[in-house]
């Protein structure tokens, strides 16, 4: 298990080569602090990265770098409350189905006014009126599967 006072040392004392990149388990960055370690950049970096190391809370440093989730690093405020959105998302999933119904039924009523007018024959007036049975049909297998 990695320290948090042990990473921010290295990050001050030796941050200039990525030592503590390398400590972390961050390998790749680690490495490309040494290949720029003679720009002193990766060094200004890795003193401003041992501040930060040294200023964090345990907890927070365990759940990034251990991967341990304790109840200190827990914010059940930051956790968003979504039953709103989701109450709006069902109601306009709602509205979309009841549209998509209407839209099936007058296409089915305009299919039958146009065979009475004669427009179409027997058979396109049987396989237009399957094809929208077969829609009606997955449409409320689909609000049926959504529990709506």
């Amino acid at each position: 298990m990695k320290n948090r006072t042990t990473a921010g040392i290295f990050a001050l004392l030796l941050g200039g080569l990525g030592i503590h990149k390398f400590y972390l388990g961050k390998v790749g960055v680690g490495i490309i602090y040494l290949i720029f370690c003679l720009t002193f950049i990766p060094a200004i970096v890795g003193f401003i990265e041992g501040i930060v190391y040294l200023t964090m809370s345990d907890a927070n440093f365990d759940l990034k770098y251990n991967g341990i989730l304790t109840q200190k690093n827990i914010n059940v405020e930051a956790v968003p409350d979504n039953s709103k959105k989701y109450a709006a998302n069902n109601e306009r999933i709602k509205e979309l189905y009841q549209k998509m119904e209407v839209e099936i039924k007058t296409e089915k009523e305009l299919l039958s006014a146009d065979y009475s007018a004669g427009k179409l024959t027997r058979e396109e007036f049987q396989e237009k009126l399957k094809f929208w049975n077969e829609e009606e049909a997955k449409l409320k297998v689909e609000k049926k599967e959504s529990g709506l």
